[in-house]
């Protein structure tokens, strides 16, 4: 069976907020170096000004909608946006991503659920939380690879 996942992506306000399901390998080793990798890309400058200099479109990685597509370009075959922001009752994790305006970094959270009751109602109040509110390379180094206290977690 597939370790299915949510991701929410929370921006300054709700209507810029974007929900993407992910149906393979959603657990922690695989996802957060993927949120680090699409964090990474988001931060880099990329266009060229008239002249030929570097635009800063670093801006764009404190948007939920540019932050949901970075998602997606770094694994396009797994990732969806969703149409609305309801807990799939089949999700193994939930990843709560915040990119307000004025973070310096993107944070998370990770959740699991409750296995004797989210099945029956996924909503929040039925998950425990994983992994409190960290930033992005709290949880994941430089080289892509997962912190130690990450990999003591997931017993890697």
């Amino acid at each position: 069976m597939s370790t299915r996942c949510q991701v929410k992506v929370l921006g300054d306000n709700d209507l810029e907020n974007v929900m993407l399901y992910h149906h393979c390998d959603g657990y922690l080793s695989n996802m957060l170096p993927i949120i680090y990798r699409a964090y990474k890309y988001g931060i880099k400058p990329k266009a060229l000004s008239p002249g030929g200099e570097k635009y800063d479109m670093s801006w764009k990685s404190r948007r939920a909608g540019h932050c949901a597509s970075f998602l997606c370009h770094m694994d396009p075959l797994e990732f969806q946006p969703e149409s609305g922001f309801d807990l799939d009752g089949d999700i193994e994790y939930y990843y709560v991503i915040y990119v307000y305006g004025n973070l310096s970094e993107w944070r998370l959270r990770v959740y699991v659920p409750k296995k004797d009751i989210f099945w029956d109602d996924p909503c929040l109040e039925n998950m425990n939380l994983l992994i409190g509110e960290h930033s992005i390379s709290d949880l994941v180094n430089s080289k892509g690879k997962l912190r130690k206290k990450i990999r003591e977690l997931v017993g890697s």
